[in-house]
């Protein structure tokens, strides 16, 4: 999300940064790569950067 504002889901990218996913959950990056490190949200590692499917996310936030 790096500072843009997105005002509906298509406009999301693809692929999340740990601090997109905060933004979107509304947590801190800490609890951000909590959630991430305990498996609640599936990730991928992108060199040494995690990153996290927009649909993952959103399926991740319709169980809470």
């Amino acid at each position: 999300m790096n500072n843009k504002n997105y005002y509906n889901i298509e406009s999301l990218p693809v692929m999340l940064t740990v601090t997109d996913l905060s933004r979107l959950l509304r947590v801190s990056r800490n609890t951000a790569y909590n959630i991430i490190s305990e498996g609640k949200i599936p990730h991928t590692m992108v060199g040494r950067q995690i990153r996290i499917y927009r649909d993952d996310a959103l399926t991740f936030c319709g169980k809470m």
